[in-house]
């Protein structure tokens, strides 16, 4: 499976030809609605995920696997999953739902890659991957400086996503997000 064929199956994805890429909040109470990722290498794919895939005449969810983060950015050898919040601050339950949407969308890739190979007898796709997780949520309307400076620890698993502050309609560079 190529990445132009995967594009042309999913309902909502859009191939990067730019380099950049506008991510989008559309819920009317969202104050982070805009954020631009720049740095995106030519050719990947950008797959909104929220409200797109759902299981919802198999399983009854109780657990809150039909949740999925908003959008995934594919390339070459990577997937970014991203969730944006309008929250300036990352409390307990805000890294709960993160991490609950993370696995979810993990789930469902897999799920995918099951399709390719075992009734579309195409090769996976997404388990070629290093996956990385980040939540982009509101900065703080105050400008803060660090007052240390602190290494970037690895986002490949869902418990250890990254936590970006962005301001709305701000732009980040895709290489911070991986």
């Amino acid at each position: 499976m190529d990445i132009h064929t995967l594009k042309d199956s999913l309902c909502k994805a859009n191939l990067c030809e730019l380099g950049a890429f506008l991510l989008e909040e559309h819920d009317g109470a969202a104050t982070l609605k805009k954020v631009t990722i720049c740095d995106i290498p030519v050719g990947s794919l950008v797959i909104k995920m929220d409200n797109k895939v759902i299981f919802e005449k198999f399983l009854k969810d109780q657990w809150g696997f039909n949740k999925h983060c908003d959008y995934l950015i594919v390339t070459e050898d990577k997937m970014v999953f991203i969730e944006l919040k309008s929250k300036t601050d990352v409390c307990e339950k805000l890294v709960d739902d993160c991490q609950s949407k993370f696995k979810s969308d993990n789930c469902t890739l897999t799920y995918a890659d099951k399709i390719f190979n075992e009734i579309l007898a195409k090769n996976t796709f997404f388990d070629k991957r290093e996956p990385h997780y980040v939540l982009l949520y509101q900065a703080s309307s105050m400008a803060k400086s660090p007052t240390i400076i602190t290494s970037v620890t690895p986002n490949k698993t869902p418990d250890t996503f990254r936590r970006i502050s962005v301001a709305n309609e701000g732009t980040i560079s895709f290489f911070r997000t991986i």
